[in-house]
């Protein structure tokens, strides 16, 4: 018997990926109220491309890997995909923290 989806790394490591990334929006706000509108591409920036590139493949190879269960699959993907819209509605209500 396999084990729940949410169990697998393919499932978690998405979910962990977007908190990360909503973390990383938050040091850039933090970062702009502070100090301004930052010079050049920062640490936050590089940090929310990378967690946001890296997870479609990840994302992929889960739906591939939970296609015979994909009923069981729907409430981690529903939760990534609100999880990631809601990190790319920050960058978009917040347009001037990253350039």
């Amino acid at each position: 018997m396999d084990e729940h989806p949410i169990n697998r790394w393919s499932g978690v490591v998405p979910l962990l990926m977007s908190l990360i990334a909503l973390l990383a929006v938050a040091k850039a706000v933090g970062n702009y109220r502070r100090y301004g509108p930052p010079l050049d591409e920062d640490a936050a920036w590089h940090v929310f491309a990378l967690m946001m590139c890296l997870q479609p493949p990840i994302v992929l190879y889960f739906i591939f890997r939970s296609r015979r269960e994909l009923r069981r699959a729907l409430p981690v993907l529903g939760a990534q995909i609100s999880i990631w819209a809601i990190c790319v509605g920050a960058i978009w209500y917040f347009p001037g923290i990253f350039h």
